[in-house]
């Protein structure tokens, strides 16, 4: 036998056999708190909830010290995961909020900006694909980067994309040595790109 109160909660009373009585106050299920079964009982189905901590509880890193506890934890995420994600698991999950311009000096910092081909290294390979091609347009040129191929669709949408941005000359002809100081980035880097050709 059940009765159901007022309000937004509901309160239950039953019998269950060999004298087992029990009252149950049903909470809010979209607070992610369970609900009430009428052959099971009570289910819990946990009290977290992702983003549950308000915005003045995030931790907003200032220094390099606020950032050191949590170098493990976004280096290993890093590894498999895109930027934009990693702040979203940072934020939801440690209620560590940094802005993306953070993130990435400290990603280059800790040398974590390796598992992407850099502009310069690029830009070495475009050019020395061109000068490859120029001096024999028959070979076949392979390049590698930290071990890992790069293709020659990867180069080619490098090419295009440097060009609309202004970093690559449009007309045919011009040599790319003239755009050497296409990125402050590159200033003082070296490539870690290698070829071969055949």
């Amino acid at each position: 036998m059940y009765s159901s109160g007022s309000g937004h909660g509901q309160n239950y009373s039953g019998s269950y056999g060999q004298g087992y009585n029990q009252s149950y106050q049903q909470p809010y299920q979209q607070q992610g708190y369970g609900g009430y079964d009428e052959y099971e009982g009570y289910e819990d189905y946990g009290t977290y909830q992702q983003g549950e901590s308000s915005k003045s509880n995030y931790i907003r890193p200032e220094s390099s010290e606020d950032w050191e506890p949590y170098r493990q934890v976004i280096s290993q995420l890093y590894k498999t995961h895109k930027l934009k994600d990693v702040m979203e698991q940072m934020e939801t999950q440690y209620g560590f909020k940094a802005t993306p311009r953070q993130y990435k000096g400290k990603i280059k910092q800790w040398g974590l900006d390796t598992k992407y081909t850099k502009t310069e290294e690029y830009m070495e390979m475009l050019k020395t694909k061109k000068k490859m091609e120029k001096d024999d347009p028959k070979a076949s040129t392979k390049f590698t980067v930290r071990g890992k191929a790069v293709s020659d669709a990867s180069i080619s949408r490098f090419e295009r994309r440097a060009k609309k941005r202004g970093i690559l000359p449009n007309e045919e002809g011009q040599e790319y040595d003239e755009y050497e100081d296409y990125s402050n980035d590159a200033a003082g880097s070296s490539s870690g790109a290698q070829w071969s050709q055949s």
